[in-house]
């Protein structure tokens, strides 16, 4: 299949054969029984169909791991800046220039140790870490390498952290000393809202009559742009009861009658770029110039009320709203 050969000019050994696509290659050696050797290897691999293109594991690290990034195209934009800020921060300055076959264990643990002298926390190196090993595992599935060199890397053990119980008189506390524009979003913080849930909260999500919040879409900043997507898992989507006195504030909140449509823009009727918070009819993140002063609560029509049926099994309209939760009380914590 192959055939080895000396170079006059030089001396040495060139072992010559073709890919299986039929592409002559050479490898040059200093020694006959190297090039031997390496063609016996290469028929074998050529045998087996394991033979991988060398082209492609002498190519660096951060060409692969950009690749790496574009190769899930249905990946979010939140996570695809996050792995990207990975790779920029805490993986190129080690990794990035070695060709990606010569990436060995003992690499992976030096980036490992650098994350840790950084000061970095065990969950962020090991998310870090995962960055890392998604790469390289990506690089063997499409036979850029043959094997990942994640393998015996020692990881900073995972502490449990001991998470503060907010008690009511907290909640009121912070909603007190907080800009009036952020104060509802203590209470919804309060409520189990993620960040981008409570940014992404519309006015149609809100049922002021059943006394229900609606969480169905988020709101993130991805480097400087407002991205609006899902939730963060399948089970995010939720409808939840309220207590009356969230609801208030949500009702006087600076911004909810913005939109007279329960998604629609809460721009102005004045024609002017968009801002961030142009995103969020639930959210005043604007202040001082940019305020329009306090407003007063949109409420979208409720949708009909379910019906109830009595002994004899007649329906009739219910009108009772669902029941409150009870209402904040320091004292009660």
């Amino acid at each position: 299949m192959g055939s080895i050969r000396k170079k006059e000019a030089t001396g040495r050994w060139e072992a010559r054969y073709r890919d299986p696509t039929g592409k002559a290659r050479s490898r040059s050696f200093d020694r006959r029984t190297d090039a031997k050797a390496f063609l016996s290897a290469v028929e074998a691999d050529m045998r087996r169909g394991s033979w991988q293109d060398p082209t492609l594991a002498a190519r660096r690290f951060e060409e692969v791991a950009h690749e790496w990034l574009q190769s899930n195209p249905g990946k979010k934009r939140t996570t695809y800046a996050r792995d990207a800020a990975a790779i920029r921060v805490h993986l190129s300055p080690v990794l990035g220039n070695l060709r990606i076959g010569q990436v060995r264990p003992s690499d992976i643990q030096t980036t490992v140790e650098r994350m840790r002298t950084r000061c970095l926390g065990s969950r962020a190196i090991r998310t870090n870490y995962g960055v890392l090993r998604a790469i390289l595992n990506w690089a063997v599935n499409t036979d850029i390498i043959d094997r990942s060199p994640c393998r015996g890397v020692r990881l900073p053990a995972l502490t449990a952290v001991k998470k503060p119980v907010v008690s009511a008189d907290d909640v009121l506390r912070l909603a007190d000393a907080i800009a009036p524009d952020y104060r509802v979003t203590v209470f919804l913080g309060a409520l189990g809202l993620r960040q981008a849930e409570v940014f992404g909260l519309r006015v149609g999500s809100i049922n002021f009559l059943r006394r229900t919040i609606t969480v169905e879409a988020t709101v993130n900043e991805v480097e400087g742009l407002i991205v609006e997507g899902e939730g963060k898992t399948p089970n995010s989507n939720r409808t939840f009861s309220a207590p009356q006195e969230v609801l208030d504030e949500l009702a006087a909140h600076p911004g909810t009658d913005r939109s007279h449509e329960p998604r629609g823009s809460c721009a102005s009727g004045a024609r002017r770029r968009p801002r961030a918070s142009d995103q969020l009819p639930l959210l005043g993140l604007h202040a001082g110039s940019h305020s329009n002063g306090p407003r007063r609560a949109h409420v979208p029509p409720p949708p009909p009320l379910g019906r109830s049926h009595d002994a004899g099994g007649r329906s009739s309209a219910r009108s009772d709203p669902a029941p409150a939760w009870p209402r904040l009380d320091p004292h009660d914590c």
